[in-house]
């Protein structure tokens, strides 16, 4: 697999945690990377999370397992319900599972199974929402733990591929249900727009291509003007900077006194914030959320714990 092939981190480490639900798309990078791995001497371990939430899971997990027999892949698996039935409380919990799972084993890896209709979908979702640059480049091969090898593969060929090897996945039937959002953009909204333009999906994956390569430009400004600022930061500079390099600088800063507990605000706290360090007012707050809130003092502003104002 190409992605494979080029991935600098893969190349220092070569354990891998397949994500596999049993889908057609993490059984078909499952199986991709079974083939793979005696040319780029990979060491695969597949993880597969049960939460439980419908009828027939238990059945989908056996199914996993037999799909590892088959491919002769070590399996780890666990059955743990999400603190709510909701689509990121259940994500959440697989990302922490997937990122012990790779404790466990020593790898610097998680593949996952994101094809480019989920990159298309992405973006599109992110566009409804308001999101800035760093939404709109939605996801990437690489980020940190997490890998992507389909991410440039269409969904259609991933069924070709299933079809070709004789697999057979599982149709997990909330792919289906209106009550999840990216399944009504998919189903509903995606068909709408192609019928405008048969290319959209391959125009949204190179909107997030664009967004990406003028994110990091933006990006490294922003760094190289935090790097000569202190716990608080000069007004009157970040005043100067190209707005969505303040915007940048902003929410790096903000990600900074988090450190890593949770992530910045959403697009429009953030244009908050933004009106109040761009106007002429010397005095001024505002809670951003999370135990935190931007104080501004004459030509100064810091963000920190509420209880500091």
């Amino acid at each position: 697999m190409q992605a494979c092939r080029a991935d600098s981190v893969l190349s220092r480490n070569p354990r891998v945690v397949v994500a596999v639900s049993g889908g057609p798309d993490s059984t078909v990078l499952l199986h991709a990377l079974t083939r793979a791995a005696p040319r780029l001497r990979l060491e695969l371990t597949a993880a597969h999370l049960d939460h439980g939430l419908r009828r027939g899971s238990a059945a989908d997990a056996r199914k996993v397992a037999g799909l590892c027999d088959r491919l002769q892949v070590r399996l780890v698996s666990r059955r743990e319900s999400p603190r709510a039935a909701t689509e990121e409380a259940a994500r959440e919990l697989r990302h922490a599972y997937l990122e012990s799972v790779a404790a466990d084993v020593g790898a610097a890896t998680v593949a996952l199974g994101h094809t480019a209709d989920d990159q298309a979908e992405t973006v599109l979702l992110h566009l409804i929402r308001g999101s800035g640059l760093e939404g709109l480049a939605a996801m990437q091969v690489r980020e940190g733990l997490r890998f992507r090898p389909l991410l440039t593969t269409w969904r259609e060929d991933v069924a070709a591929h299933c079809r070709r090897h004789s697999l057979r996945p599982i149709e997990d039937p909330s792919n289906r249900s209106p009550r999840f959002t990216r399944n009504r953009v998919r189903r509903r909204l995606m068909p709408v727009l192609e019928a405008i333009n048969p290319q959209v999906k391959s125009s949204l994956v190179r909107l997030a291509a664009a967004a990406k390569a003028e994110h990091e430009v933006v990006t490294e400004q922003a760094v190289l003007w935090l790097a000569g600022q202190s716990d608080s930061f000069d007004r009157r500079g970040f005043q100067a900077l190209p707005a969505a390099v303040g915007v940048e600088s902003l929410r790096l800063a903000w990600g900074r006194v988090l450190a890593g507990r949770a992530t910045p605000g959403d697009a429009e706290r953030l244009q908050q914030a933004m009106r109040i360090l761009t106007s002429g007012r010397d005095q001024a707050s505002l809670s951003l959320g999370q135990g935190l809130s931007l104080q501004v003092r004459g030509d100064r502003f810091s963000i920190g714990p509420r209880g500091q104002e």
